[in-house]
């Protein structure tokens, strides 16, 4: 009986070790996940663990907030009148915007949920049309993946 209950319990014991352990990284999904870092701002804020949650939550504001000021929303057209200039005036926003923006666009909590969402999908939109190979390398290297579609479906969603 004694050895009974410790087959039990060493056969139950493995299957929760192998269960809690983190599936292998095929080759390809390394390199997919190589491509998808490729097109993320490594300089994005994260929210880190630690022992303060308070400490956490403020350094987490912070960095948005001085991410927020260094990746301003896509520009907006603005009618004054003169469509030659107005539409040269947002040319050149947009081209700025682009060249201070070569990663995909992320949602920039500023505090404001209803304009952060319109800037986020704004800049998403226009980014997968201005980068199209890229987003294309991009979409690829995430869909068919449940767990990528699923962590990264800010990317491959309309």
């Amino acid at each position: 009986m004694k050895k009974t209950v410790f087959l039990v319990a060493v056969f139950l014991f493995a299957a929760f070790c192998l269960k809690a352990q983190k599936p292998d990284i095929s080759e390809s999904n390394v390199e997919e996940n190589d491509i998808i870092l490729k097109y993320l701002d490594p300089n994005f804020p994260v929210k880190e663990i630690t022992g303060d949650k308070r400490a956490n939550e403020e350094n987490y504001l912070s960095a948005m907030a001085a991410y927020a000021k260094s990746h301003p929303a896509f520009p907006m057209y603005i009618n004054n009148g003169n469509p030659e200039e107005d539409q040269k005036t947002y040319d050149r926003a947009c081209a700025r915007w682009f060249s201070i923006n070569k990663y995909f666009p992320q949602y920039i909590d500023t505090g404001k949920p209803n304009i952060d969402k319109e800037n986020f999908e704004k800049a998403a939109r226009e980014w997968k049309n201005f980068y199209q190979a890229e987003y294309k390398e991009l979409y690829n290297a995430i869909y068919g993946d449940s767990e990528l579609e699923e962590k990264y479906s800010f990317i491959i969603k309309n």
